[in-house]
């Protein structure tokens, strides 16, 4: 991505009449650090533009891990940007997935990695593709090994590398089944980490879908945008992962607000509300649902049909409800820490 991109799509964000005060930029990828010139030209820039507008900006970078040295680091640490790293697992799951072009795995520079953020006074988060219940507990044993206290997990997509692939084939019943346990752990103290999504699903059950991604409508081309590296638009992340059609490109826009108004795609997503449709009434979850609409999308060619990940977030929401009977002391605590 050229600064000026980068520039036009904040400046975008910005005069967006329901802009946030603090606007979050999140670099991601591929691999956003390829790129770090780009983020270390572009952060003192941005926030002189945000400080013209009114507003304030949070930064955050979602990477591999594969490529942090001093000045990154430093860099980073400095203007406070949030640093989140994919992997999923202890190294026999985790080298898998994720390898380098000559074939050999990335956990051991990850984990080496780690140290070296820790020695710069840096505890990053995790951020796990979970694709059955055994890869779910070597996600836990890894953040418990390396005492990573933050963690997200987001079931695999069949999408990319993934796509076709039978060994990425999901058991609902057993996942659903590990992540109750693992939320179980967590309030009776065995496990000291925090599941963002475990604590999404736990917040839907009392609030009304709080977060973006686990909402109904979801947050795609209402809350954030998701710009690629020549300028693309697209809703969110996710549908820019599956080259849906892009709304625009950024370099050559005049107004977020009207790209997005317009939008068929965008207005189809809007009005993808669980409460509303009719293959979603019989489903006592539907209050709390926040089944992603471009995964369904991805899987059906449609909006508005069920697919696997309906079944697991079902069983997850009626066994919550009965930790809320054993464990309320202990879920409001959570609740609270998560976010203290």
């Amino acid at each position: 991505m050229r600064i000026e991109t980068a520039m036009n799509a904040l400046e975008l964000a910005l005069d967006y009449p329901a802009c946030a005060d603090i606007l979050t930029v999140e670099f991601s990828g591929g691999e956003p650090l390829l790129n770090f010139k780009l983020i270390r030209d572009f952060i003192p820039r941005a926030n002189k533009m945000a400080e013209t507008k009114g507003k304030k900006l949070s930064f955050s970078i979602q990477t591999n891990g594969t490529l942090f040295n001093d000045e990154n680091i430093i860099f980073l640490k400095d203007n406070n940007v949030d640093i989140g790293i994919s992997i999923d697992g202890t190294a026999d799951v985790h080298d898998k997935n994720r390898v380098f072009p000559n074939g050999t795995g990335s956990n051991a520079i990850i984990v080496a990695n780690i140290s070296k953020l820790r020695q710069h006074g840096i505890t990053p988060s995790l951020l796990a593709v979970v694709s059955s219940a055994e890869q779910y507990d070597s996600v836990v044993q890894f953040a418990n090994e390396n005492s990573i206290k933050e963690i997200r997990t987001n079931l695999v997509t069949k999408a990319g590398r993934a796509e076709g692939k039978d060994e990425y084939t999901v058991d609902y019943e057993a996942l659903a089944d590990k992540y109750i346990k693992v939320c179980q752990d967590i309030l009776e103290g065995k496990l000291q980490v925090n599941d963002a999504t475990l604590t999404f699903f736990l917040w839907n059950l009392i609030l009304n879908q709080p977060h973006m991604c686990f909402r109904s409508p979801c947050g795609a081309g209402k809350n954030q945008v998701s710009v690629t590296s020549d300028g693309n638009l697209y809703p969110c992340q996710g549908w820019r992962n599956i080259h849906d059609k892009p709304l625009g490109n950024v370099n050559e826009l005049k107004s977020l607000k009207e790209t997005l108004d317009f939008s068929e795609r965008v207005n189809g997503l809007r009005k993808h509300n669980v409460r509303c449709l009719e293959i979603c009434q019989e489903c006592e979850c539907k209050a709390f649902c926040g089944v992603c609409p471009r995964e369904i999308y991805t899987e059906t060619g449609s909006l508005n049909q069920r697919i696997g990940v309906c079944s697991f977030q079902r069983k997850v929401f009626s066994e919550l409800m009965w930790l809320f009977v054993e464990y309320e002391d202990q879920i409001k605590e959570y609740l609270l820490g998560a976010y203290a």
